[in-house]
């Protein structure tokens, strides 16, 4: 008798028929009723599960409203991987005498095709001719 609803249980409460019969009248008296509704409320659990996602996301965009900013500004001063850094720039003198080419660079000797100023040199002569 636990299990039926309230409505249905104080009806039968006061009744005195055997088992049967109770169980016909339950039958009855839940057939005759109208359907009920059950309340639903917000659970607090859900709302707290609710305010954790909405201040992880504004974090988010917090971050990546930072990224932007520093891609937007040039700014290379935190690098995340620093081994990855360059390495310093050489000076001029260095530069101008030492500089080879992308494809004497790449290809060495086997390059057909160089870009001046290149100092690379051959092994046979001192520079590569034009």
């Amino acid at each position: 008798m636990r299990r039926l609803p309230s409505h249905v249980q104080a009806v039968l409460a006061v009744n005195l028929e055997s088992l049967s019969k109770l169980a016909e009248m339950a039958d009855k008296i839940i057939e005759l009723s109208p359907g009920a509704v059950n309340s639903v409320s917000e659970s607090g659990f859900a709302s707290c599960h609710v305010s954790q996602r909405d201040e992880q996301l504004l974090k988010m965009q917090k971050q990546m409203d930072e990224l932007f900013r520093l891609i937007r500004s040039g700014s290379r001063h935190t690098s995340p991987r620093p081994h990855l850094t360059r390495s310093p720039l050489r000076t001029g003198a260095q530069k101008r005498e030492n500089w080879q080419c992308w494809y004497h660079f790449r290809f060495k000797e086997k390059a057909e095709h160089y870009i001046q100023p290149c100092a690379f040199k051959q092994k046979n002569t001192d520079h590569l001719q034009e």
